[in-house]
């Protein structure tokens, strides 16, 4: 529990900081937009919290980790819906539908959503299954992010206090997951 709330604390701090100190989001905007994005980069968090977990020896159970995860992506997935319009998200729409960008980023996220709520990444699953289940759900992660933020992150002038945006974090804590999982694939080589 305590990863879990340093997690929460960090991400909000961070947020809070780049969406409604500098970048002027409305406060009354803090309940739903900003959280949301707190939300969201704080599970990708807890996921590769879990990944390193798993790779030592005598570490304690992942599956706390993993429900808080998915606990944040429900969280998360809820609050997006409830904000997906062009008030908010105006660069994922044209012409009143969603971009094809934003409809791939979206089902991506959504494919990710049902593969976590199967349980591929949980406890349950033998250890193998379960980090190659980890790993594709942090390669759809990546995916859905990156089709997301991506061209916002090649401008940083504009990143608001330069600090860089949610989804290239979300992005990078994804990768890392993927690196962190399949290295701990990788069979150990013996000596000859």
């Amino acid at each position: 529990m305590r990863a879990t709330l340093l997690t929460l604390l960090g991400s909000a701090c961070y947020a809070t900081v780049r969406y409604n100190g500098y970048k002027g989001v409305p406060w009354g905007d803090w309940p739903t937009y900003t959280l949301n994005k707190v939300f969201a980069v704080a599970a990708v968090a807890l996921l590769l919290v879990a990944a390193l977990r798993r790779r030592r020896a005598g570490a304690p159970s992942t599956a706390p980790l993993l429900a808080h995860a998915a606990a944040l992506t429900a969280l998360h997935v809820t609050l997006s819906l409830m904000l997906l319009s062009p008030t908010y998200f105006p660069g994922y729409f044209a012409a009143g539908k969603l971009t094809a960008a934003a409809g791939a980023a979206m089902t991506l996220g959504a494919i990710a959503v049902v593969w976590m709520a199967r349980g591929r990444v949980g406890p349950r699953t033998r250890e193998d299954r379960a980090r190659g289940g980890l790993a594709l759900l942090a390669g759809l992660i990546a995916a859905h992010t990156a089709i997301q933020g991506g061209p916002g992150w090649l401008t940083p002038e504009t990143w608001p206090g330069g600090m860089p945006p949610i989804t290239l974090l979300g992005t990078l804590l994804a990768l890392v997951v993927l690196a962190v999982t399949g290295r701990a694939r990788r069979p150990a080589t013996r000596a000859s």
